[in-house]
């Protein structure tokens, strides 16, 4: 058994929400080994699942600013160079091996009543569709609505906040990550 570890942060206008979420599948740290897995493929595929997270959400409007970039993750991120170079912006080339992909946005939503009407229908959509809740409420006066939760595919996850504390229109904050993975052209 292994341990599946995924972690993201959400900055949005001034307000950064962190997710940290591991589950204890046995022995093995997920730091020991990693899948080895091509930036390109796992954009698309965080992209896939912010499409249906969107979808899920049930509410007119579309991601702003939608931004699904790598980054170093892990115990080994330091200095291990993964050849090749940044063509046309393309978002799949990383500098570091092990990496992560994230899509990191919001959407806008009409009044903060319908954050948590919003994430209740998301949480039974992806569950109908394989997915885990890991955290979940509605929010209250005191605190935020959260949807934290695990896709079907071992160490792919997201985290959803409600924002009700930035300028302009009340939003659902959305961070998709995949986990830790390997280049295939890392040395």
């Amino acid at each position: 058994m292994t341990k599946m570890k995924w972690c993201g942060s959400l900055i949005v206008s001034l307000v950064v929400l962190s997710g940290c979420s591991s589950v204890k599948l046995g022995g093995l740290m997920a730091e020991e080994k990693y899948s080895i897995a091509h930036p390109k493929d796992v954009a698309a595929k965080v992209g896939r699942y912010g499409k249906e997270i969107l979808d899920g959400l049930a509410i007119e409007g579309k991601f702003n600013n939608p931004n699904i970039s790598p980054s170093p993750c892990g115990s080994e991120y330091n200095a291990k160079r993964v050849p090749g170079r940044n063509l046309d912006h393309e978002t799949w080339w990383v500098g570091h091996s092990p990496y992560s992909e994230a899509l990191i946005t919001y959407v806008e939503v009409p009044s903060a009543a319908v954050i948590g009407e919003a994430l209740t229908r998301l949480k039974a959509a992806l569950e109908g569709a394989g997915w885990r809740t890991v955290e979940f409420g509605t929010g209250s006066a005191t605190s935020q609505a959260v949807l934290r939760i695990a896709a079907p595919e071992e160490g792919y996850g997201a985290v959803l906040q409600g924002i009700t504390t930035v300028p302009g229109s009340p939003r659902i904050g959305v961070n998709v990550s995949s986990p830790c993975l390997r280049h295939p052209e890392a040395e």
